[in-house]
């Protein structure tokens, strides 16, 4: 690999490893000071006795801070694995195919001075490409270590352990034709398949409870007005016995598909509006929202492109096209996709404040950051504390972030 491009690499998950360790010491301090955050937050909690959840909050986003320092640490071993390709040399016998080519390692230089972790991984490295013995195998290492270091957070979760662990013997019993004779595709393959599926289980584990659908005018009458005033057609879907608590509106022409979920009921009539008009305020960008998405999508797709054939025969030259592709393509998404994200975040934490600021223009502000306090705590929502950390690793700004915005706008 060019140590250019090597030096690039690292820096960026340097970047980024310094932002997962400033969050785990403000985490540190937030334990240490007993400082819970913003003012009206910090009020919610005395008054409701909460000192040992926002406790457990904060642990809990340490460990998932110690999980994506996994993931970055994983990164940095995959770009010097993929550095110490170029260090093994081909012994090419025409009569049998490519995937049966045998490597042999090149005796490194015990001469050169290396820091020890460095000098560990390298040699870790080419003990791995030795026992892989083929392009293919190598490939597919990279894809099953990209696929479980990415997604190290789902280990918080105990129902998604063992769909991890039983993944790639389901992906090798499903095998398709195209998978068996173009063996090279065989990464690429596993990687969408795995995202695939993995998304569908995950899926299914959120909808496992029933849905049902009754009539909720007793309880939710105010709902009810709003959209008899608005001239609306009402289809209601409630969520029986979920943690969760949340509207979900989806308007289309004059029917409006309302999603309640979790004790809903419980909520006064005014926090229940303001969540309400919290909902339209996000269903006002919902087009722009949609928008975004697309375009982040096809920035994404164009710089995998422009990388592809720019650098592929900079990151390892032995290997063929198919192999080029996809070791940039997993570098791409470790390194610099991230960034993208990041970038992608700032628009979307912009229309939650948005759609705050409609929400509290419609009713009382003081009802409004009661009720998200309640859904922060019954939802159990992650709170990151530096503002880099949320504006990487979250789709929505953070509880404190949110409040203190709704506090500012409503001064104005």
């Amino acid at each position: 690999m060019n140590n250019i491009i090597k030096n690039v690499l690292l820096g960026l998950l340097g970047l980024q490893a310094c932002i997962v360790v400033l969050e785990i010491l403000f985490c540190l301090f937030s334990l240490l000071m007993n400082k819970k955050g913003n003012v009206f937050l910090t009020e919610y909690i005395l008054e409701n006795e909460k000192q040992n959840v926002i406790m457990e909050v904060i642990l809990r986003q340490m460990i998932r801070c110690c999980f994506l320092l996994l993931r970055i640490f994983s990164g940095v071993f995959m770009i010097i694995f993929v550095d110490s390709i170029d260090l093994i040399e081909d012994d090419i016998n025409p009569s049998i195919s490519f995937g049966e080519e045998r490597i042999y390692l090149i005796s490194p230089n015990t001469t050169v001075r290396k820091p020890y972790l460095q000098c560990f991984l390298r040699t870790l490295s080419l003990e791995i490409l030795s026992f892989l013995d083929s392009e293919e195998n190598v490939l597919l290492f990279l894809a099953y270590f990209y696929f479980y270091s990415t997604y190290t957070d789902f280990l918080l979760n105990p129902l998604a352990i063992p769909l991890m662990l039983i993944l790639p013997y389901i992906y090798r019993k499903t095998n398709i034709k195209l998978y068996m004779k173009y063996r090279l595709l065989k990464p690429l393959v596993f990687i969408n398949y795995s995202l695939a599926l993995f998304y569908g289980l995950k899926a299914a584990l959120f909808l496992n409870k029933k849905l049902e659908y009754h009539n909720l005018q007793q309880h939710l009458h105010i709902l009810f007005e709003f959209f008899d005033k608005n001239g609306f057609i009402r289809t209601f879907c409630t969520k029986e016995n979920s943690k969760c608590l949340g509207i979900e509106i989806l308007t289309i022409s004059k029917i409006a598909y309302v999603h309640l979920i979790g004790d809903i009921e419980a909520l006064p009539d005014n926090e229940l509006l303001g969540l309400l008009y919290k909902q339209i305020g996000l269903n006002h960008k919902i087009i722009e929202k949609l928008l975004l998405w697309l375009i982040f999508i096809f920035l994404e797709i164009l710089i995998e492109i422009s990388a592809l054939k720019m650098v592929k025969e900079l990151i390892v030259k032995r290997y063929s096209r198919i192999g080029r592709f996809f070791i940039v393509y997993l570098l791409l998404q470790i390194s610099i996709i991230p960034y993208l994200t990041c970038v992608k975040n700032i628009f979307l934490h912009n229309f939650e404040y948005k759609s705050d600021e409609y929400a509290y223009k419609m009713t009382n502000v003081y009802d409004l950051k009661t009720v998200y306090c309640k859904q922060f705590f019954l939802n159990e929502d992650w709170m990151s504390i530096s503002l880099p950390f949320n504006l990487f690793y979250d789709s929505k700004p953070s509880i404190n972030r949110k409040l203190d915005q709704i506090i500012q706008s409503s001064i104005k």
